[in-house]
């Protein structure tokens, strides 16, 4: 669920208070993105939204979040359904896991 790897080396590139920092507006973002799959988007914008997702999540080790979101655009780009409560689930498990795994 989470690359620890790749969090660890975002830490050493920018450092334990800029990662906070930039992980802090990943998470907004993400949350913005994330509520805005409520509102049921068309296949174009949910396309749009799922890609964003992906970036982000792959950014800071979100892996399955990523995965999920990689997956969601590319059903949304072909005009398939895409199981938004599964996309909405891994985002918050990943933070939840984030959270956890961090102290």
């Amino acid at each position: 669920m989470i690359d620890w790897t790749r969090i660890e080396d975002l830490k050493m590139e920018l450092g334990d208070e800029d990662f906070e920092e930039v992980f802090r507006i990943f998470l907004d973002e993400v949350q913005d993105s994330v509520d805005s799959l409520e509102t049921a988007p068309t296949n174009q914008t949910l396309e749009a939204i799922l890609h964003s997702v992906k970036g982000n999540a792959v950014t800071v080790g979100f892996s399955k979040l990523a995965e999920l979101a990689g997956a969601g655009e590319i059903s949304a780009g072909q005009g398939a359904d895409v199981n938004l409560q599964e996309i909405i689930s891994a985002h918050r498990l990943s933070k939840d896991a984030y959270l956890a795994g961090r102290t």
